[in-house]
């Protein structure tokens, strides 16, 4: 008999987007025959008010909880109050925060699941059939487990990578039912555009580069890529099983292989879904080029995302660890601009060793940007340092932070306060970083303004 299981997501966004993360374990162990589809339950704290009487009408065997750092209070939380209701039910936690912080892992959950989970959470079921329970003397022979014996923090060995990607199904959208709508609501802007329905992939896991302030690295180690038959059968299944007219590519970069690009547009075309889906991805500045603007076009390509993290070349280069100049970012911009791709991007204050000539410079690059016909949003970020990054090793030298921290929901993009002001006054850092939000309110203002009146 399957046991059933409940996996949470407590992660929250403005625009509610499936978690892909949890979906493809639970397609995963739905594909391995150790549970059905009947006794898994999806569901999204972003989307659900009331989760403890959806659990009690289920009565899961076994919990996951999936949380990122600025939300890993409220896995504690939902944790504990699960606990209080169901003293044996073993709620296990996954997800980024976990992953880079082992050292973090509270009493509220039994297990913690390091790294990706389709493998790790499969033989943790398995464990459980076979015992019954979770008898932490035998969990130590499960590689990518974290969990306490007497009070201590036991790790125990770090899990292979999934290779090939392909050995994975892509996550079954139908255990999403629930919030299925929501998930799938496009938001139209053009003038006369009808409603669409919009969907989510991944097409690759992992990042070569060490960013400064990134954990995905640390998270995903290698990079690793799904085949073009992998990923364009999955945007049939999309487009065919829900009508999805748009999809987001929820990679880290991906513009690494215009080869690549090209099998997939082959693949696209022998299904004939060229032309019928547009797509939305993130991008690396120094890998768009003219070749690279054409062929994403051609798949379907209406916008990009580009970290821009900032207007300084100084700063620039201690973000982004010497891998990306000002020229290589505005020669990306111009590009795209030139290709009518709609561009988004970030950009980054309050990083150590910055003064107020390198925010001015931010914003100068902001003001430069909004100048561009195609620019489509710049958002504003305050540095935060997250577990697993150079930056959170900074923070910790520096007393910012600490390993066995309480408050990790202040580890979040807009924190009320700058973790580093080495060279910059309180009130002259909120000064500039209001002006940054007025210009990126602006940028979002012309393009609302621009696609209403198709002008």
């Amino acid at each position: 008999m399957s046991p059933k299981i409940t996996l949470v997501s407590v992660n929250s966004c403005e625009f509610p987007t499936p978690p892909l993360g949890i979906a493809s374990i639970a397609t995963y162990l739905v594909r391995k025959g150790v549970v059905d589809k009947k006794t898994v339950q999806i569901l999204d704290l972003n989307l659900e008010k009331k989760i403890l009487p959806k659990i009690k009408k289920f009565k899961p065997d076994i919990i996951g909880i999936s949380s990122m750092t600025q939300f890993y209070p409220r896995a504690i939380k939902l944790a504990k109050k699960i606990k209080a209701q169901y003293k044996k039910l073993p709620v296990v936690i996954g997800g980024v925060h976990i992953s880079t912080a082992p050292h973090s892992f509270s009493e509220a959950f039994d297990i913690g699941v390091i790294g990706e989970g389709e493998e790790t959470f499969y033989e943790l079921i398995r464990y459980f059939k076979k015992y019954g329970s979770f008898k932490n003397s035998k969990l130590r022979n499960i590689p990518g487990l974290v969990f306490k014996e007497e009070k201590n923090i036991i790790q125990a060995s770090f899990r292979k990578l999934i290779t090939p990607l392909d050995i994975l199904p892509w996550p079954d959208w139908q255990l999403f039912s629930p919030y299925l709508s929501q998930y799938l609501k496009g938001r139209p802007l053009k003038k006369g555009e009808k409603p669409y329905k919009v969907g989510y992939i991944i097409t690759s896991r992992g990042c070569p580069y060490r960013c400064a302030f990134c954990s995905t690295s640390v998270f995903w180690k290698k990079l690793r890529f799904h085949t073009p038959k992998y990923v364009v059968e999955q945007i049939e299944y999309l487009a065919k099983k829900f009508n999805i007219k748009r999809i987001v590519i929820q990679d880290d970069i991906f513009n690494f292989s215009k080869k690549r690009l090209k099998e997939i547009i082959i693949e696209l075309d022998k299904r004939n879904l060229l032309g019928k889906v547009s797509f939305g991805a993130s991008v690396r500045a120094d890998y768009v080029d003219e070749e690279f603007c054409q062929i994403f076009k051609k798949m379907g390509g209406t916008s990009v995302f580009i970290g821009f993290e900032s207007g300084s070349e100084k700063i620039l280069k201690f973000l982004k660890n010497n891998t990306v100049v000002i020229s290589d970012n505005k020669k990306a911009a111009l590009l795209l601009n030139k290709h009518q791709l709609e561009i988004k991007g970030g950009i980054i204050f309050g990083s150590p060793g910055e003064n107020l000539d390198d925010m001015k410079k931010s914003l100068q690059f902001m003001k430069w940007f909004s100048q561009l016909k195609y620019a489509a949003r710049l958002s504003p970020y305050i540095l935060t340092p997250f577990p697993g990054t150079k930056i959170w090793e900074l923070a910790l030298q520096k007393g910012l932070v600490s390993n066995d921290m309480e408050n990790w929901g202040s580890l979040h993009l807009t924190p009320s306060e700058p973790f580093f002001l080495d060279k910059v006054d309180k009130a002259s850092f909120r000064r500039i970083y209001k002006r940054a939000k007025d210009i990126s309110h602006e940028i979002t203002l012309s393009r609302y303004v621009r696609l209403k009146t198709g002008s």
